[in-house]
């Protein structure tokens, strides 16, 4: 634990294409700000119940999707950060959130090692999305679990030994 309070230690940041950083905290709540007035606070949000483990903006910067130790996932619009669905189905800390480049969906990894998937942006669940992505293009590759990074956990090992993941397309 460090000198401040649980409300002022970060614990996951994301800057979206709109200008806009979201700062997360160890609290659960959130804060956002510009990259060119980083000290003004434009919204604060304390919809999780405990602390943020990640956030994600959407490509084009209309949505965040800020994934919980409360094992949801809050959507909010970013026109005026009101929250427009909350991703429920998870059984442990959500741990990363990856954007389809068109923003129509989203698929996450928790702690129970689940890759779940769901459409937006609403964040209604999809229990068939593996194969209803298969074309999707990905904005984004945290994901530690899936199609695109098959043979990454050494042989005879859980998902544990690999905390998260990036890729692109090259």
């Amino acid at each position: 634990m460090g000198k401040h309070p649980e409300s002022q230690a970060a614990r996951a940041v994301a800057v979206g294409p709109n200008g806009h950083i979201a700062v997360c905290s160890n609290d659960g709540g959130m804060t956002i700000r510009t990259t060119a007035d980083f000290d003004t606070v434009l919204h604060e949000k304390l919809d999780s119940k405990e602390w943020i483990e990640v956030a994600e903006y959407s490509p084009d910067g209309a949505y965040l999707a800020v994934g919980s130790h409360d094992t949801n996932i809050y959507i909010y619009e970013t026109s005026n950060y009101d929250k427009v669905g909350t991703a429920t189905k998870h059984n442990a800390t959500v741990t990363c959130v990856d954007w389809a480049m068109d923003g129509s969906y989203i698929k996450s990894v928790c702690n129970g090692y689940e890759l779940l998937y769901y459409m937006m942006p609403g964040g209604d669940h999809d229990p068939s999305g593996r194969s209803n992505t298969t074309g999707v293009d990905w904005a984004t590759g945290h994901a530690k679990f899936g199609w695109l990074v098959d043979g990454i956990f050494p042989k005879g090992t859980d998902g544990s030994h690999i905390n998260g993941v990036d890729f692109n397309e090259d």
